[in-house]
This record gives C-alpha cells, structure tokens and sequence, in this order.
C-alpha cells in the first residue's frame, strides 16, 4: 500500500502571497491556539496529520539537542521562536516572529534521519500557513522553507520518500479573480538528493499534477455557456471573469506538469472573449518572473 502523507494547514480566506508576508499582532500564549483549519484544497487521496510527529509541550529532545518553543516580544508584539540548545547552550534559533509554532521529527527521506519540520502561521487572516524543514546533520540546514494557503506531505509515487505539495497563490486575487474563483493548482517539491534540499518537480509527477484535470474542463465548458457576448472582455460580467478563472487554472496545471505548450493550446482553442491575446501576454509575464515556472522551464 501506498505511503501518503498530508499536512492540511489552509487557513479562512485570505490574500495571495507569493511568500508570507509580515505577521499581525496576537497575543501569544503558553499553548498556542491551533491555526483556523478548514477544507484542504484539491488534497491526495490518503492523508497522515503531521501533528501527530509534533512535539509535546512545546518541548523535544534529540540527537544531543533541545528543542524548545518559547514566547517571545518584538516591538511590544507577542509571538514565538524556535530555541535549540546543546548542553545548556543555545545553538540556533528557528522561525521566530510566528504567531503559532509546532514542531517535531519526520522521516521525510526513506533511509535517512528524520528532519525537524516546524509549523506555523505568518500571522493575520489573510496568509500563510509556512512550513520550514531543516536537515539536523547538516547543521540545521534549511531543505525547505515555503508558505501557501495549504500545504500537503505526500508520498506522491509510494516511493517511502515524501514530496511536499503545496496551494499555488501566484494569481490569488489577479485581475477579477475572488478568493473563491482564484486558482490554486498543486505545485510539488521533491527531495533532491545531489543538492540536499527540496526543489520543484510537479514536472516529474505530471499525473499527480493533473489529476481531475478532465472534470476542471467539463467545468469550464459549463461557463463558457454563460457567456452572453463573446466580443465582450473578462470585466465586462462576472461570468467572463470566471471563465478566465477556470481557464487558467487548467492552463497553470498544464504548465507546471511539464507540459506548457499543451496548456497554452487548450486557452487559445477555449478562451475566445476579445482580451485572448492581451491576457495571454499578461499571463506569460507574470509566470515568467514566478520561481516555481523558472525552476522547470529556465536552466
């Protein structure tokens, strides 16, 4: 049977952040209150909570270390950081200015010491659950550090070894996109073993990275027929904006599946208001400057 695993952390609706953006003022406490949960977005079929591998009390000791959650003040602000000591001395200090803080040891890489992952949250209502991970032989290096709406830890190929999937929030909000109609498709980080952290791989997983894709089609179809004037643009009704919505989203899967041309020849075939070419430049520009599209197509 197939290993998967799933770390659900999508937060009520916010603001797209390409990284997670300054946190809000809380008020922290001994116990930290767990970060508003609701549905994950698109999540693999199997799931493993990743807090069950978190630490309890705030406090974990390993390999000669300890590692300690701590309530700390910036400017007058309450949040926490991360606290590694070794023999009474204190060695690192991790993911500090976060309003929530979990944190504990998975077996991410099959064959390899489990690394220290930490969870927390970039403060506010609007962005970010973030996941950091850190290579504890490596002297704490970081493997993976990236915030999204939703974050997902799956054995993508029943492997033994984890993948890291996470919400795509380049065009949250863009143009007269909603919080509910924003696309998010799933961008995949694997473990490179040559460079010792993860990196972008929804290329190398393309049919995980288009699962549904068909129904996301059928989807569209069904918008398309709403459009009342085809000459019109994507402002011109709420159901032309939505239309473009669906569309990039199919075409986002596409790209980061490895298979951009494919994509583009889907929006060009589909989307047929009178700002196609218009927002087909607008779309490459943005993606191009987007790390995650220059990790697979820029070398």
């Amino acid at each position: 049977m197939k290993k998967m695993a799933v770390l659900a952390l999508t937060f009520l609706f916010f603001l797209g952040c390409a990284k997670p953006p300054a946190p809000a003022p809380v008020v922290a406490s001994a116990t930290p209150t767990p970060t508003p949960v609701v549905a994950p977005v698109s999540p693999p079929e199997k799931t493993v909570d990743l807090s069950a591998h978190s630490a309890k009390d705030g406090k974990l000791a390993f390999n000669g270390y300890v590692a300690t959650r701590e309530a700390i003040k910036i400017e007058g602000r309450d949040y926490f950081q991360l606290t590694i000591r070794r023999n009474g001395r204190v060695v690192r200090v991790l993911d500090r200015q976060s309003t929530t803080l979990e944190f504990g040891l998975f077996e991410f890489v099959k064959g390899r010491p489990p690394f220290l992952f930490v969870e927390s949250f970039s403060g506010g209502a609007n962005c970010c659950a973030v996941l950091s991970v850190y290579d504890i032989r490596a002297g704490f290096k970081t493997v993976f550090f990236n915030g999204s709406k939703s974050i997902f830890i799956t054995d993508v190929n029943g492997d033994g070894t984890f993948e890291i999937a996470l919400a795509y929030i380049g065009f949250d909000y863009y143009e007269c996109f909603t919080n509910l109609t924003s696309p998010r498709p799933a961008i995949i980080h694997a473990f490179d073993l040559k460079k010792g952290q993860f990196t972008v791989a929804s290329h190398r997983f393309s049919e995980f990275t288009l699962r549904g894709i068909e129904n996301l089609k059928a989807e569209a179809d069904e918008i398309g027929k709403t459009i009342r004037d085809p000459n019109a643009k994507r402002y011109d009704a709420r159901e032309n904006c939505d239309f473009l919505a669906k569309v990039l989203e199919i075409l986002l899967i596409y790209v980061f599946a490895g298979r951009r041309d494919e994509g583009w020849a889907y929006y060009n075939r589909v989307y047929t208001l009178s700002d196609r070419a218009e927002m087909r430049v607008k779309i490459e520009k943005r993606l191009k400057s987007d790390e995650e599209y220059r990790a697979i197509y820029v070398r």
